[in-house]
C-alpha cells in the first residue's frame, strides 16, 4: 500500500528510512518524553527505523508495540516526509496517522513520561522545530 515511499527514498539514494506515528487516541495524541542528560526534555511521537525487508503497514505496527505496547487497530493516512541531514547522510522521516486500540494503561519504558494531549495543546508542550512543523501540518488536514 505504501510501497512507493520506499522506492521513492531508494531512487533519492536515502537509505536511512524511519517512521513516525501520530498514534490517535479519541481526540488526543500520544506524546513521549525522552530524557536528554544536560540538556531539556524534548516530547516526540513513537517512531523507529523500517528494518530492511518490512513493509511500512509492519513497521507500524512494530514500532509502536515495542515502544508503547499499543495495538494499531486503524491506519488513517500517511501525512507527509521530512529528510534531514545527519552525519551519515540523508534521513526520511515518514509520518503516519493512526489509531490506536484504546488503551487502559501504556508502558514506554524508556521514556521519562508521556502525555495524551489534543494537537492545539501538544503545540504548547516542549517540542522540536520539526513536530511542530508536522503537528501544524496535520492540523490543516
Amino acid at each position: 500500500m505504501f510501497g512507493h515511499l520506499l522506492k521513492d527514498a531508494q531512487k533519492d539514494s536515502i537509505a536511512d528510512v524511519e517512521i513516525a506515528i501520530f498514534a490517535l487516541r479519541k481526540d488526543e495524541l500520544l506524546l513521549l518524553e525522552e530524557p536528554y542528560f544536560n540538556q531539556q526534555n524534548f516530547y516526540h511521537l513513537p517512531k523507529g527505523k523500517i528494518k530492511k525487508d518490512e513493509t511500512i503497514s509492519q513497521a507500524l505496527h512494530r514500532v509502536l508495540m515495542e515502544e508503547t505496547l499499543l495495538a494499531v487497530s486503524e491506519v488513517e493516512k500517511f501525512l507527509a516526509y521530512q529528510d534531514t541531514e545527519t552525519d551519515a547522510g540523508k534521513k526520511r522521516s515518514f509520518y503516519f496517522v493512526v489509531r490506536v486500540v484504546d488503551p487502559e494503561e501504556i508502558q514506554a519504558k524508556k521514556y521519562h513520561s508521556y502525555a495524551w494531549a489534543v494537537p492545539t495543546e501538544a503545540v504548547g508542550y516542549p517540542i522540536k522545530d520539526e513536530l511542530r512543523e508536522m503537528l501544524d501540518l496535520y492540523m490543516k488536514s
